[in-house]
């Protein structure tokens, strides 16, 4: 019969054992969710954005989560305002041309792997790897895109939901503002 300290040990061990697996190895350790490999080239998706690692980036949140649906190429995405409008009235857009995502002028666009961004992905992803295309077969929910402000002032992370047959297309929209 186990004494009461070997109890113990073993409960110690089992719940360490629980966070070793839940949260997974400390960076650089091999095993269950974790890699000894180091990564190498431009960022790809990391974990979801929050308001410290936006903040540390030198942005602040502006809005979050807008979901929102142009009916027709008549509409664009104004990424300032988070809100639909008519084509050609926003500053700071996101419009359609066929089957794609059309920036403004000067704007700058990055898309992640997959996963989430954050606003340092962001500005890592433009720098190292701007996109020239957005066209929606390419950006399936799993794989976010950001648009960075012809003033470089202002980050959006989008997400297509959908772009049905009737023309309609929605996005999910969340926008960051630089603090300085």
């Amino acid at each position: 019969m186990p004494t009461a300290a070997a109890a113990v040990a073993a409960t110690l061990l089992a719940c360490a054992a629980a966070v070793y697996y839940l949260d997974g190895p400390a960076e650089g350790e091999g095993g269950p969710g974790g890699s000894s490999a180091t990564p190498s080239g431009p960022p790809a998706a990391s974990a979801p954005a929050d308001p410290s690692a936006s903040a540390s980036a030198g942005y602040v949140p502006g809005y979050a989560r807008a979901e929102l649906t142009a009916p027709d190429s008549g509409y664009e995405f104004d990424l300032k305002a988070g809100k639909v409008v008519a084509a050609e009235t926003a500053t700071w857009y996101l419009a359609r041309d066929g089957r794609a995502f059309l920036p403004s002028e000067d704007s700058d666009a990055f898309v992640a792997e997959g996963g989430e961004l954050t606003v340092a992905d962001c500005l890592r992803g433009i720098e190292t790897r701007p996109a020239s295309a957005l066209p929606f077969g390419a950006l399936a929910r799993s794989r976010p895109f950001c648009v960075r402000s012809p003033d470089r002032g202002e980050i959006a992370i989008v997400r297509l939901v959908a772009a049905s047959a009737d023309g309609s297309v929605t996005i999910a929209a969340d926008q960051y503002r630089r603090t300085a």
